[in-house]
């Protein structure tokens, strides 16, 4: 959304030549946006975003999860935010199934707080750091988190090159046994993002993580043999990720959005993603967004629905199988200048809305739908 904002205030030019030139910058600021600087955002201005998000799944998890975003410069390089989440989470015991939100034991609410700092020095190729902190809670889990990004522009902005490192600390908690276990991230990445023409943007990253301590869900059980035992996996995990991304213009104020992501870990899973969005201005205040990902991955070399035998690591835990996903989405996003109303109000002429909805189905037999709303308004 603020980068959205950002190029209503930059765009300049009047016709379909003018209107291709604003859509095509609109992309690319999306793209640097939402992939280089995952942790914090280096837009100055202030504003206020608040977004929510319903998730129903076939297995009787249902979560409703507000988020709220203030944002506040503190010079016109520099800026904070604050952000508040809660996952309220119904309908799942917590016996047998997950948080579908994080991965956490199924809890009937978390929070989250998180701050930012980011920072830009420079005009022509400015150098961006930022700063993330954030802190969650639920009754049998705890997590920290600390982000620390840098990015920097080369050759007129043509070129960004990014980098980040991520630390989590968690604990895990069970409200049904007497024992408390940690768990500690660590994962590093960096990309090269460059404007290959006017028209065309691609990035390039990777991404490494190793986790250390506690991985398995302290409620689910494993049958061996007829006899129910607990979950058991490795306490050590290292992942990679190899990302590939292409934005690309089209005719009639459109453009489309290709990724791919090959992820490998020690667990022997191997996964494949590819995800595609098209967008395209429905109206000068319109834009439409169609979205489909496709992924399918290997499963752990532990993975078995059922054991013979005692083992050291046993899950029946389908999301370490074989499987593949499918997700369709459709996103409308609404600038409300383009109601007469908003248009005459100084603040809220700036805001826009959207509405998002994605249809995941797995072929483990899970199915769910979820639904998202957004405002975003500057100040």
């Amino acid at each position: 959304m603020g980068a959205i904002k950002m190029e209503r205030k930059k765009g300049q030019g009047s016709g379909v030549k003018g209107q291709k030139s604003k859509f095509v910058r609109l992309d690319i600021l999306l793209f640097f946006f939402f992939i280089l600087l995952p942790a914090t955002d280096a837009l100055s201005e202030d504003s206020f975003t608040f977004k929510y998000s319903y998730y129903e799944d076939n297995r009787s998890v249902r979560v409703d999860s507000p988020m709220f975003i203030l944002k506040k410069d503190l010079s016109l390089n520099t800026n904070v935010s604050l952000k508040f989440n809660l996952d309220a989470i119904t309908g799942a015991t917590k016996k047998e199934n997950v948080d579908a939100v994080t991965g956490a034991t199924v809890a009937e609410h978390r929070y989250e707080y998180g701050a930012a700092l980011s920072h830009k020095t420079g005009a022509a190729n400015p150098t961006t750091f930022g700063l993330g902190y954030d802190f969650s809670n639920e009754s049998d889990y705890t997590s920290h988190t600390l982000n620390l990004n840098l990015s920097q522009d080369l050759f007129q902005r043509n070129t960004t090159i990014a980098g980040g490192y991520t630390r989590n600390w968690d604990r895990v908690s069970p409200n049904t046994k007497d024992w408390n276990k940690n768990k500690y991230v660590d994962t590093f990445s960096a990309s090269i993002a460059q404007v290959i023409t006017k028209k065309t943007a691609a990035l390039i990253g990777y991404e490494y993580s190793q986790v250390k301590g506690y991985q398995a869900n302290p409620y689910k059980t494993v049958s061996v043999s007829g006899t129910r035992y607990d979950e058991a996996l490795p306490e050590d995990r290292k992942r990679h990720a190899l990302i590939g991304r292409i934005n690309q213009y089209l005719p009639y104020r459109s453009s489309i959005q290709l990724d791919y992501r090959y992820y490998y870990d020690s667990w022997k899973i191997n996964a494949h993603t590819v995800d595609t969005k098209f967008f395209n201005y429905l109206t000068d205040n319109l834009i439409l967004r169609l979205r489909y990902r496709y992924y399918n991955q290997d499963s752990a070399y532990f993975y078995k629905e059922g054991y013979a035998s005692l083992q050291e690591y046993i899950t029946s835990d389908d999301k370490l199988s074989v499987f593949k996903a499918n997700l369709f989405g459709l996103k409308l996003d609404y600038g409300l200048k383009g109601i007469s109303w908003f248009m005459k109000n100084k603040i809220l002429r700036e805001a826009r809305v959207d509405i998002n909805y994605e249809r995941y189905i797995q072929t483990t037999g899970l199915h769910a739908n979820i639904i998202q709303f957004g405002y975003y308004m500057p100040f």
